[in-house]
């Protein structure tokens, strides 16, 4: 986040040190002021990164423009989400469109072999238990991945424009004041500090996202594992499929939970439970664990 914070604060910058005559749809401007926009009560981005208010005080006219900004060499739209970022990202209803898109590929995460297995890492052994997955939002296709079933229009309405947001996000709040609908973005820009230089080079690159085509949208997941002599799983991320930790008929048996995506996290609610059931097999320490004894059955 925060170089993403650096991109807007460097255009936010470049737009407030203006000085002279900026032309923007047909139109000439010689007053600009540059803000990012907050959802009142704080919690979460708006979908605009940056507002831009530009007035002629010779004609006494003015114009908004609300820009989302990526970095132009950025795959991920998100990375890591929790459930505040997914609202942000995909509106109030998230989890159901989470839901929905896991549950064409279930047999995936079922059909995964080494959800229990032994690693070598820099001449260290250890037992690897995967707790779930960590989702992350990007445009290419990853190994464990869905296509977003959403139309571009649906895409561009609600990832990039943000128009079924929080009413805070919608009407955020702009140099003090709540402003209608200063959170929904209407411009997308692609760049890098070093891209831009000026307002001017700013403006020129606009793209409107009425006429952007977004492309394919994925919803990629990243194993979070619990590793045993480390005593420790990869940090306290929330998980989009969790597994609980079962035991049946003297193996370690996984349970599935697709239905409460970023609900759990892996090392503060399912690394207990898969310790738990390591326990209960017998096992106390690093020695005792024989993989071919206790993963579970294909």
């Amino acid at each position: 986040m925060a170089v993403y914070r650096d991109l807007e604060d460097h255009i936010i910058e470049l737009f407030n040190s203006f000085n002279g005559v900026l032309n923007w749809a047909d139109e000439s401007y010689n007053h600009v002021q540059a803000y990012k926009p907050h959802p009142r009560y704080g919690g979460g981005e708006c979908k605009t990164d940056v507002y831009v208010l530009l007035r002629n005080t010779d004609k006494n006219i003015s114009s908004e423009i609300k820009i989302s900004v990526k970095k132009d060499d950025a795959d991920f739209l998100a990375n890591k989400l929790t459930a505040s970022v997914a609202e942000d990202l995909l509106g109030p209803n998230w989890s159901n469109i989470l839901i929905e898109n896991t549950k064409k590929i279930t047999k995936k995460f079922k059909d995964i072999e080494n959800l229990v297995c032994l690693k070598t890492r820099n001449n260290v052994s250890d037992a690897y238990f995967t707790l779930g997955w960590k989702l992350e939002v990007t445009n290419k296709e990853r190994n464990l991945s869905v296509k977003l079933d959403l139309s571009n229009e649906e895409i561009i309405r609600v990832i990039f424009k943000g128009e079924n947001q929080s009413i805070e996000k919608r009407n955020a709040i702009i140099n003090g004041n709540i402003k209608e609908n200063s959170g929904i973005a209407e411009y997308i820009l692609y760049g890098n500090r070093e891209k831009y230089r000026n307002a001017q080079s700013i403006i020129d690159d606009l793209i409107n996202l009425e006429h952007y085509d977004a492309g394919d949208i994925y919803l990629v997941f990243t194993a979070n594992n619990f590793r045993y002599q480390a005593n420790k799983a990869d940090g306290p991320r929330a998980l989009a499929v969790a597994i609980e930790w079962l035991i049946k008929e003297g193996r370690l048996y996984p349970n599935f939970i697709f239905n409460q995506p970023l609900v759990f996290t892996g090392q503060r609610d399912m690394m207990p439970k898969i310790k738990s059931c390591l326990i209960a097999l017998g096992i106390n320490n690093f020695s005792d664990i024989d993989i071919e004894k206790i993963k579970p059955k294909i």
